[in-house]
């Protein structure tokens, strides 16, 4: 099997698979969105702080001991069946000794973020290690191939198993962090076994590690790029969660989950999408700025809808969401709503990169983020708590966007007229609705909350209907 050839299509080909992949992003986020705002009348900030604990440190481990031959195989694109039994056998192994590592760091780790009550949770955490690696490593294929309503099944079902279990074990079990870990648990089970219904083939185990010596030149730049990325991603949590605690770490992780709602499915989109088609029209440079092209017009058109609405409505939406226990991140909230406009930029070109076998600029990217990111974090952290954590990510988020531009002129070549058309059509959607939202905003505020409600509707919709009229009479 390999990948798709760089005929006229592919761009179309792509298209239309990422739109199994819109859908399973939207089915997802609608499920993620609906379990939280029933959990969090059920569960409390501090659960949700030491399940975030969890995450960081499995996500962290996890990802140290990260080789990149997956991604390294999916960019050779042909001729990969051989090497696969031998790459899985590599991640079982590892995911293995890894959670053999948290289960014996378990009381460490609960100690130094001041959980005690949660030893025996990170050790049962360990094996959200375990399962992923586990699963069909034949998967690769959904993507190579560009088939991704297979991708929409195994994401969709893991996701509605979280919600069904998680729910569950809060209503029926004991409303506590528990719930938030057997739901993660069955989340990624689901997931992983669904790979084997849609792929049947059962991987066995090899140990022909030599072959996959030729892959290490690309696949070093994945390793280290991923593990720097991870570092990096987790810095922020990882000194609120020592400093101030797991209730206000709780307030920070739904923050800039909320604020990443729309941006995060995106960008994990394009990621998944955009490499592999990228990468079977890495010689036409056209056709990689058609689909830059494209992509920025997406993101642009949900990330910025939703930074402001976050940006001017938040506090109403968390308080009659949420409740009022919540309200204590409604300011990171809506700093990180802007950041997140600088990150989606980011996130554009890590795929473009790596398909144009330049992985090395990913690498020197993260690297750059991480020297900006410890000391600010950790300034900003003990200074400012919570809010200090936000602005700091918004800091970060602006100097890598700049990077990024930067590291793509040379691949891209092009010039402002190539995305201006893009820029005035997003000025045309949104300006009308920003003007309205802040003229009208003080006198809508003064009434109850049902007018409230209504008046966030009929911004949403306002946007709707611009987008409509704009995109009929202009295309």
């Amino acid at each position: 099997m390999s990948l798709p050839s760089s005929q006229p299509g592919t761009l179309s080909r792509s298209i239309h698979s990422g739109k199994w992949m819109v859908l399973s992003a939207v089915i997802q986020k609608i499920l993620s969105l609906g379990t939280f705002f029933i959990l969090a009348r059920l569960l409390t900030p501090v659960d949700y702080g030491t399940i975030a604990v969890l995450l960081m440190i499995t996500a962290a481990v996890e990802n140290l001991l990260a080789h990149g031959l997956e991604t390294a195989l999916a960019q050779r694109g042909n001729d990969i069946e051989r090497h696969l039994d031998a790459v899985w056998t590599i991640n079982v192994g590892k995911s293995l000794l890894l959670a053999l590592l948290v289960v014996a760091l378990a009381p460490f780790i609960s100690s130094f973020f001041n959980i005690p009550d949660a030893v025996n949770m990170i050790r049962w955490g360990a094996l959200l290690v375990v399962l992923p690696s586990v699963g069909n490593i034949r998967q690769i294929y959904f993507f190579t191939e560009l088939n991704f309503q297979k991708v929409f099944w195994r994401e969709v079902s893991g996701q509605l198993a979280y919600t069904v279990f998680a729910i569950g074990y809060a209503l029926f079990i004991n409303a506590s962090f528990w719930a938030l870990l057997v739901g993660h648990i069955m989340r990624i089970l689901t997931a992983s076994l669904m790979t084997y219904w849609l792929y049947p083939h059962l991987p066995r185990f090899s140990f022909r590690f030599k072959q996959l010596w030729q892959f290490v030149h690309y696949s070093k730049w994945v390793a280290g790029q991923s593990v720097l990325k991870y570092i990096v991603s987790l810095l922020d949590q990882l000194f609120i969660g020592r400093l101030l605690g797991p209730e206000r770490l709780g307030f920070y992780a739904k923050a800039r989950d909320l604020s990443l709602m729309t941006s995060s499915s995106l960008l994990s989109i394009i990621s998944k999408v955009g490499f592999y088609a990228y990468n079977a029209v890495h010689d036409d440079r056209r056709k990689l700025q058609d689909g830059f092209v494209k992509s920025l017009d997406l993101i642009l058109l949900a990330t910025l809808p939703v930074s402001f609405l976050f940006l001017i409505e938040g506090g109403t939406i968390i308080s009659f969401v949420l409740g009022s226990q919540w309200l204590g991140l409604v300011v990171p909230l809506k700093i990180l709503a802007v950041a997140v406009l600088f990150k989606s930029l980011v996130g554009l070109v890590n795929p473009l990169f790596f398909s144009v076998g330049r992985p090395d600029l990913n690498f020197k990217m993260t690297l750059f983020q991480l020297m900006l990111s410890a000391p600010l974090f950790a300034f900003s952290v003990y200074r400012w708590g919570t809010t200090g954590a936000a602005y700091a990510f918004l800091i970060i988020q602006l100097c890598m966007s700049l990077f990024a531009v930067w590291n793509a002129r040379d691949i891209l070549r092009f010039g402002w007229s190539r995305i201006m058309p893009t820029i005035r059509f997003i000025v045309a959607m949104n300006a009308p609705v920003i003007m309205v939202a802040l003229v009208f905003r003080p006198f809508a505020h003064s009434f109850g909350y049902a007018v409230v409600l209504g008046w966030i509707g009929f911004l949403i919709i306002l946007y709707v209907l611009l987008f409509w009229i704009i995109g009929y009479f202009f295309p």
